[in-house]
């Protein structure tokens, strides 16, 4: 007997600006292996940009649809036609399919947020879904270290921790050419145009203190266009700032949705990433760190949702967000004074990111929830 599954997302296509959406193609590949067959249906998300000239679909199918209510219409006589098959609900609200989870067999619900606190409207991607653990087809899975650790003794039945799977692309080396050497120390960030996430005074005053000690260093600052957030109003006030600071020459803007090709080559050539995120946010663990630490770079991050669990034994920096500034500055510091330091972070992030959030790896443990009786 074949087994079959329904995939349920939200927005699962170009521009993978957002951890939630990259975490839900890289779930639903994995599943299109473990199941023999999977239906994938997913609402359409214009909020996050154009995707024109961006990426190729993901590996399977997907059956779009403009609103939730047409794709809820559509997940029920995709039941009705096949009554009691998995349903996998992926960034997506469960309370919505209530209605489906009576027709299914088993329910799995991804949790990928950490703290309900910050917006009332995430509560059911929080632990607000917890307590429907003790239904007997329902279970819920989170990518949250730190969700996992407060609640699993609340909710022993049914309540899953899986990593957060990474899917890194195979870049083809070039043969034949010889790069010039660049003893620059190459400091980034990759994310929303956000204070909360990038309180871009207090890093770029500690970038100026170091360019006024004649450091060899170079800031790129990428910024996707995506309409969750205010970038344009963010941007401009980090132009102003970089300008008022005469930083023009060392720290540059990238605004722009990134293609998936183009966020790993920048994750590839820098050194130093930057994630100095004042806030709990709704994604944990955040996506960009996991994916700059498979490519073996160090973090330079504060202590917000599960950073201490991803940066711990010496696999990056945290820094703790009072004094900030200065915090950050003697971190680049002596990143840039130690370059054996900065590698061997490197080699350490890297070496437990491939061993626990690799495909296979999540392979593994999916399809162990997937065999419970």
């Amino acid at each position: 007997m074949s087994r079959k599954a329904i995939v349920v997302s939200r927005g699962l296509h170009p521009p993978w600006n957002m951890g939630e959406v990259v975490l839900a193609r890289n779930f639903t590949k994995i599943l299109t292996e473990l199941y023999d067959e999977v239906n994938v249906f997913s609402t359409v998300d214009e909020v996050r940009g154009s995707s024109e000239g961006l990426d190729t679909k993901p590996p399977f199918d997907i059956k779009f649809y403009s609103d939730e209510e047409r794709l809820k219409i559509a997940v029920l006589d995709e039941l009705s036609s096949n009554p009691y098959i998995d349903i996998h609900l992926i960034n997506t609200s469960l309370v919505k399919f209530l209605n489906a989870t009576r027709k299914a067999g088993r329910v799995y619900f991804y949790q990928f947020a950490y703290n309900i606190f910050n917006d009332p409207n995430l509560i059911l991607h929080s632990i607000g879904a917890l307590p429907l653990t003790y239904l007997s087809n329902i279970k819920i899975i989170t990518t949250s270290p730190c969700s996992y650790i407060r609640f699993h003794n609340f909710f022993r039945r049914n309540y899953y921790y899986i990593p957060a799977p990474i899917e890194p692309p195979v870049f083809n080396e070039k043969s034949g050419l010889i790069e010039e050497p660049d003893d620059r120390l190459k400091i980034f960030y990759l994310g929303h145009g956000s204070y909360l996430r990038f309180p871009c005074d207090k890093v770029l005053k500690a970038i100026l203190r170091l360019k006024k000690e004649s450091s060899n260093i170079e800031l790129n600052l990428y910024i996707s266009k995506q309409g969750y957030a205010n970038y344009a109003e963010f941007t401009v006030g980090l132009e102003k700032t970089i300008k008022k600071l005469s930083l023009e020459k060392v720290v540059k803007i990238h605004l722009k949705n990134l293609s998936e090709d183009e966020k790993w080559g920048i994750l590839r050539e820098n050194d130093v990433m930057l994630f100095p995120a004042l806030l709990n946010a709704a994604m944990d663990p955040p996506l960009v760190v996991l994916e700059a630490m498979f490519m073996g770079k160090c973090i330079i991050a504060t202590s917000i949702q599960s950073i201490s669990h991803l940066l711990g034994r010496n696999r990056g920096i945290i820094v703790d967000q009072r004094n900030l500034e200065d915090n950050i500055y003697k971190a680049l510091r002596t990143l840039e004074d130690n370059r054996t330091l900065l590698e061997e972070y490197g080699i350490s992030s890297k070496r437990w990111v491939a061993k626990t959030h690799s495909m296979g790896s999540v392979y593994d443990r999916m399809r162990g929830i997937l065999n419970e009786p």
